[in-house]
């Protein structure tokens, strides 16, 4: 790595030679934003230009792990269930919108950023696609504006069982 310097919340390393490319041993780079979400790429036309990288990187110098699937977890806690919760919850995806009811339980605890809202909701939609790892939010701006506030908030809503490796403040 060259240098390391603060970038929008994270931190963007300047790599001292291109990983991806033989060419030339300048314009890679490789971010890590405020929430943890890497982005990696070259600036280089013969590298896609910026294009994100980053799981290609990842692959190449990540040591791979060979060790079996862990063991199964055991049988969840049976906790009590709360019909009344259930029934409501039943009836909003029955009879209601669910996105629209979460950007209204959303907007009790936080005002504005709707659209990063409705994101965040489709990122957690998303991750029940059998095929993918679901859709990934980045979002950038000025310090103080609330990005941090809009993602605590809207995690509120999503059951402890559903955020691995989530670090709420």
């Amino acid at each position: 790595m060259e240098t390391e310097k603060p970038y929008e919340g994270g931190t963007l390393f300047v790599l001292e030679e291109c990983p991806f490319s033989g060419a030339h041993r300048d314009g890679a780079f490789a971010i890590q934003f405020g929430n943890g979400a890497v982005y990696a790429g070259c600036h280089h036309a013969s590298c896609g230009g910026g294009v994100q990288r980053w799981r290609e990187l990842r692959e190449r110098f990540e040591k791979r792990n060979n060790s079996p699937d862990p063991s199964p977890l055991p049988p969840r806690a049976q906790v009590p269930e709360n019909t009344q919760i259930r029934d409501e919850a039943l009836a909003v995806l029955k009879e209601d919108d669910p996105l629209a009811f979460m950007l209204r339980t959303f907007a009790f605890d936080h005002v504005g950023d709707e659209t990063v809202a409705t994101c965040l909701v489709m990122s957690l939609a998303s991750q029940s696609v059998i095929n993918t790892n679901g859709l990934h939010v980045s979002v950038t701006g000025e310090s103080g504006k609330g990005k941090s506030h809009t993602f605590v908030t809207m995690l509120k809503q999503v059951p402890a069982n559903r955020l691995r490796g989530v670090r709420l403040y």
